[in-house]
């Protein structure tokens, strides 16, 4: 079970541009090859990703370029815990002055494992640095309660919320349920990019850290 999420997308295009002159045949300059974006090209791809979670394997599912919103009908209680279990939320990024954002969800084919992974731009890196510390201060004051989930089910969905924890330069927090989901929601500042990642059960929870770590390697900054 993951968070409800709205998606929307972008799509680009590229045009041929057409030269005309005077008793000669129009002749077509080709556009050339797309400028790197630096943020899509830290993210894993999926031979990468799971190359660090075997034996589990992961297919991308879809790409993203804007946070996500909670679905009508979907709640979080606390609501600020929201920012416990899902990553690249707009509920959670509201008000940070973050900008670009690109992102991929991986899934394995049984739906017993998933990653999402995110890469968020701010301004400055001042400014990724304290959005983190203000997200991992959530995470402080929900840990060791339990966040409701509350969707089309009957039954209310409940996990228990860990202490956050720092593992090799990486802030990260779990949740549980008491039928053995497990969540890492993990995140690292690099430059003024925020590496915002969720990994879940299936063996990929455990992995959060170094897939952090991976993509935080691969940034130009």
């Amino acid at each position: 079970m993951r968070p409800g999420r709205i998606r929307a997308g972008v799509v680009g295009t590229a045009a041929a541009v057409v030269v005309g002159c005077a008793g000669c045949a129009p002749a077509v300059e080709e556009a050339g090859p797309p400028p790197v974006d630096p943020l899509t090209s830290m993210l894993l791809s999926e031979t990468e990703v799971n190359a660090i979670v075997a034996p589990a394997v992961l297919t991308t599912t879809f790409t993203y370029r804007s946070l996500f919103e909670l679905r009508e009908g979907k709640a979080y209680a606390p609501a600020e815990c929201l920012a416990v279990e899902a990553n690249t939320m707009t509920e959670v990024y509201d008000g940070s002055g973050f900008g670009a954002v690109r992102g991929a969800v991986l899934d394995a084919d049984d739906e017993s494992a998933d990653l999402d992974q995110g890469v968020i731009e701010f301004e400055t890196p001042s400014a990724a640095r304290a959005f983190v510390d203000r997200t991992v201060a959530t995470w402080q004051r929900c840990a060791g309660g339990v966040l409701t989930v509350t969707d089309e089910d009957p039954e209310p969905w409940l996990l228990s919320m860990d202490e956050p924890q720092r593992d090799d330069g990486v802030e990260l927090v779990r949740v549980r349920s008491d039928t053995g989901y497990v969540s890492t929601h993990a995140m690292r500042v690099v430059g003024d990019v925020v590496v915002d990642v969720r990994a879940s059960h299936g063996g990929v929870s455990e992995h959060a850290v170094a897939l952090v770590n991976a993509i935080s390697g691969r940034s130009s900054l």
